[in-house]
């Protein structure tokens, strides 16, 4: 097999193994506190704007993919399926697909067919990307939408640019910071300052939208940034922090790899002689600066859009200058990263397997793989289903509401305090109040169940 050959084995071995997880249930605690909760008020209560009470504070911030999601989570429903979550599962394994093909586009701008294959499964085969794939997060669509934007300031579109940058905050708020950068690329890669302000200006007026909503609901323009959230709280400038890509790339627990830095620094000296990569190596530049102001997360995946035009300028303008060994080294690193990958991730995602072939159900697997103890709730037992899915209850003490049953039912959050509910469902050890029987309890789940004097 060429080089070429066993790189896109590779890629799409990595992608058989994200098709298995995507297919199997949710168990990420973002997608089961707020990315599924927030689409599903969307499609069954029509909820667009900011969710009182809260839990769901996150609503107040740009939420494009939560949109599309309730538009996929309305069809699953009206189709009947049993995980209509499956269906933003699988935008998400398909949005990972779409990046790779925006990092072989980009790449292929500069370097060779083998070279863009590397690219791909440099980046497609980190951890991070090979657990994003598998849930209802939107780290993976704020990536698309930055790579779609670079692609067009490298063709020197600045107003293309600017949409997918917006895009990408309507995705995403941290895309903000990389606009403010991006826009100073302009004048860095191509001295002309009037498009980078031309660029920010389309920006804003895009991202504009997601403040003003916030406005004509009685929030701040920021909202819930100074109020939920404070930016002060999740910048903090320790060691880690500062030593930025290195640690980010040489600590294990935020599954990114060494693999990417070590390829760029082994081929800087080749980068540097290729001209036509100026705007690439901006490119990276500004986004690296983003990156360090914005707030890290603890597994990497605030860095996939910086990680993936890294990957491309660390591929790009090797076939021209690169003795061979060097360029057989870069290439021994890519496949053993992608062997890494395919084999982790292959192994993690051996627990969906019982459920992909029928042998499982869906409540036995996620009351075994649910953290009942971490804010996790599933209907294990179906009580709830069959018995109050079409009754009014209120919920107490859960803290990750995807997964409860009908659409009656109301989070103590945002209820109404005057309102008597005929059921109370709590999980933990939320109290009980006067007059509350209990007609059910569920050990595993820590949930107990009372019908109220509302009768």
């Amino acid at each position: 097999m060429t080089g070429k050959q066993v790189l896109r084995a590779i890629f799409w071995t990595q992608a058989g193994v994200n098709f298995i997880g995507a297919l199997g249930p949710e168990l990420s605690f973002d997608a089961l506190w707020y990315h599924l909760p927030i689409a599903r008020l969307l499609a069954e209560r029509g909820w667009w704007g900011v969710i009182p009470g809260g839990l769901l504070y996150t609503s107040g911030l740009p939420r494009l993919m939560e949109f599309v999601n309730a538009l996929l989570l309305f069809v699953g429903q009206r189709v009947g399926l049993e995980s209509p979550e499956m269906l933003p599962k699988l935008l998400s394994f398909g949005i990972g697909l779409a990046c790779a093909s925006m990092i072989f586009k980009i790449t292929r701008r500069f370097a060779s067919e083998t070279s863009a294959w590397g690219a791909v499964v440099l980046w497609y085969t980190t951890l991070v990307v090979g657990w994003q794939t598998i849930v209802v997060y939107v780290d993976l669509a704020r990536t698309l939408a930055t790579l779609i934007s670079v692609w067009y300031f490298l063709e020197k579109d600045w107003f293309r640019s600017a949409v997918f940058i917006g895009c990408a905050y309507a995705i995403k708020n941290f895309a903000g910071v990389d606009a403010v950068f991006m826009s100073l690329a302009w004048y860095f890669s191509y001295g002309d300052w009037k498009r980078g302000v031309k660029f920010f200006v389309v920006f804003a007026g895009l991202a504009g939208i997601w403040g003003i909503a916030n406005i004509l609901q009685s929030y701040p323009f920021f909202y819930p940034v100074g109020s939920y959230y404070s930016i002060s709280e999740h910048v903090v400038w320790n060691f880690p922090r500062i030593l930025g890509p290195i640690w980010e790339t040489l600590n294990p627990s935020i599954r990114v790899g060494p693999v990417t830095p070590i390829i760029l620094w082994l081929s800087w000296k080749n980068i540097r002689r290729v001209g036509k990569l100026r705007p690439l190596i901006v490119m990276v530049g500004a986004l690296l600066l983003s990156w360090y102001i914005v707030p890290r997360s603890w597994d990497g995946r605030y860095f996939l859009p910086t990680l993936s035009i890294m990957g491309v300028l660390a591929m790009s303008g090797l076939d021209k200058h690169l003795n061979k060994s060097k360029y057989s080294l870069v290439m021994g690193l890519v496949i053993l990263q992608g062997l890494g990958g395919v084999i982790y991730r292959g192994a993690a995602n051996t627990k969906f397997v019982p459920y992909v072939l029928g042998l499982e159900t869906k409540a036995n697997f996620l009351a075994k793989k649910l953290n009942f103890e971490f804010g996790d709730w599933y209907d294990s037992d179906g009580w709830v289903k069959e018995n109050l899915a079409d009754k009014q209850y209120l919920v107490r003490g859960v803290h990750n509401i995807y997964y409860l049953p009908g659409v009656l039912w109301d989070h103590e959050s945002w209820a109404d305090k005057q309102k008597c509910y005929p059921y109370v469902l709590i999980q933990g050890e939320s109290g009980v109040s006067e007059g509350e029987r209990l007609v059910h309890s569920i050990a595993e789940t820590k949930t107990r169940i009372y019908e109220t004097s509302c009768f």
